[in-house]
């Protein structure tokens, strides 16, 4: 018996604490024009009572799927298109990404080749280009100076931005 009665308090109990229980919500502005929400009303303030919905909100947007569903295909079809177009957005952004790193390791070895060319030209006693036959041709000295002037120019062009 005592056991039957000690369910039927915890259900009871149950029910209780199950049942919706809502405050009271008010709603003010303060001075500077910012509206606020509490359980208590501001003192000396103007304030009101909100009322809340015991019902659940529906979705509007399933009610428009289930009325209408040629603008339910046509808002897929958007979306899908919306979805499309940033993929390939992504897709560019990522080929340019990678663009601009091959063009940034070329400008290292471009620039090592440079220093690497100018070092020489600077290093060396004579400059000299193999003609058709693979033999070393001297320049004069002009033709150094000016070999030095292009390599100090390609050095500049890919070392410095």
């Amino acid at each position: 018996m005592d056991s039957l009665i000690n369910k039927i308090v915890f259900i009871g109990m149950m029910m209780l604490v199950s049942v919706p229980t809502h405050g009271e919500i008010y709603k003010w502005v303060d001075k500077h024009g910012h509206t606020h929400y509490g359980e208590k009303p501001p003192e000396n303030k103007k304030s009101k009572q909100i009322q809340l919905r015991n019902e659940p909100v529906r979705s509007v947007a399933k009610d428009k799927v289930e009325k209408n569903p040629a603008e339910t295909k046509t808002r897929l079809e958007k979306q899908e298109k919306l979805i499309r177009a940033l993929s390939d957005d992504r897709k560019q952004k990522k080929e340019q990404r990678e663009k601009q790193q091959r063009m940034a390791k070329q400008r290292v070895r471009n620039c090592a080749n440079a220093k690497d060319n100018l070092r020489r030209y600077q290093s060396s006693g004579s400059v000299y280009k193999l003609d058709d036959k693979g033999n070393r041709v001297t320049l004069p000295g002009a033709a150094r100076d000016k070999s030095i002037q292009r390599a100090r120019a390609e050095v500049k062009k890919w070392c410095e931005k």
